[in-house]
């Protein structure tokens, strides 16, 4: 997965690792503009409070993938405006509890691939597939058989 989709689209799922390798250097950017408020700078202090603004885009969709990753809607994120409780739940939830280990509503585990869909092989120039020799796999015109057409061969 792509720094991007992490960091900009609310969907699929990404694991605990991911969630902690995209919300820190998030917590450290909220809190280098934090301090830039401070400055007596006006300048400064509304470049902060607009890379501020900017930064809940790519929180919310951390976090969003996150709750995806333990089967729950995103809508989970407004547990946070509960006073301290919220907090500390999303914490923990998101942080630290596994995700489901198989395909939930939100698709499969992060890293995981879907199955090989085995299908009937045709002579198809394009994708590189041609009938072979006698016996080999490939179409009943070119001496093949519809028993081994599914194979790769």
């Amino acid at each position: 997965m792509s720094i991007g989709h992490v960091l900009f689209s609310i969907q699929g799922r990404i694991n605990r690792k991911t969630y902690w390798l995209a919300i820190l250097p998030l917590a450290v950017s909220y809190a280098v503009t934090d301090v830039m408020t401070e400055s007596a700078d006006e300048l400064i202090v509304g470049l902060a409070h607009i890379i501020m603004v900017i930064l809940i885009w790519p929180s919310l969709a951390v976090q969003t993938k996150r709750w995806h990753d333990r089967d729950k809607s995103g809508w989970w994120n407004l547990i946070s405006l509960i006073p301290i409780i919220g907090s500390i739940w999303a914490f923990i939830e998101l942080g630290f509890l596994q995700g489901t280990s198989a395909r939930n509503s939100y698709g499969l585990p992060p890293g995981a691939r879907p199955a090989y869909n085995y299908g009937a092989r045709i002579n198809d120039v394009e994708d590189g597939y041609i009938a072979g020799p006698l016996g080999e796999s490939g179409p009943v015109t070119s001496g093949g058989s519809f028993s081994n057409s599914w194979r790769n061969r």
